[in-house]
Order: structure tokens, then C-alpha cells, then sequence
């Protein structure tokens, strides 16, 4: 198990080099709010150079809409949902709308 400092050191040496994909399993757990902004920042520049492609394995959704351009939601290992680019940018407008969709999905 990997907090604070040590998953800061290891999202770091991930970025070594110039990999074309890059993964990251709970990017912001175990994080303070300061080093959590900071991973965000980075993970959002990486994707904007176009120099990597980025993904992310969370069970914080809140942070999707914020981070991501495409979505896939998995339940028991299916694909349950897929949010293309103008799916998920439309989710970033309302506060807690992407949250909605594997909230209800869950419920049923």
C-alpha cells in the first residue's frame, strides 16, 4: 500500500522517459489536496501535449469529467457505459452529472 510521499515519488518515476501510454491505478489516493491539484495539473498536461495517451483506473468519479475526454465504466468486469468526448464534456457543466450516471446504474 502506497501513501502520501511514496505514491508521489512513484506516479513521478512513471513519467520518466516518454512513454506513448501511460496508467495509473487510484492516481489520487492516499494524496494530500495540494499534492492531489498538483497530479491533476500533470495528468491534464500530459494528455494536452499529445505525446501520451492516458489511463486512469478509479473509483473517484467526481474527478472523471475533469480528467478525461472518453469513459468507460465497468461493473463485474463488462463495460456497463461509454462516454465519448461530447458525452463527457457535456457531464462537466452540471456539477455532479457524471457521478449520476454510475450512481444509478449501480442502484438498479
Amino acid at each position: 500500500m502506497f501513501t502520501g510521499h511514496t505514491r508521489e515519488d512513484l506516479n513521478r518515476r512513471t513519467l520518466l522517459g516518454t512513454p506513448p501510454l501511460l496508467t495509473f491505478d487510484e492516481p489520487l489516493k492516499g494524496l494530500d489536496p495540494l499534492a492531489a491539484w498538483e497530479m491533476k495539473s500533470l495528468l491534464v498536461e500530459l494528455a494536452a501535449s499529445g505525446r501520451h495517451a492516458i489511463l486512469i483506473s478509479t473509483h473517484d468519479v467526481e474527478t472523471i469529467p475533469r480528467l478525461c475526454n472518453r469513459a468507460v465504466f465497468l461493473a463485474e468486469g463488462k463495460v456497463v457505459r461509454l462516454w465519448e468526448g461530447d458525452d463527457v464534456t457535456k457531464l462537466r457543466v452540471t456539477r455532479g452529472a457524471f457521478e449520476e450516471c454510475p450512481i444509478s446504474t449501480l442502484k438498479a
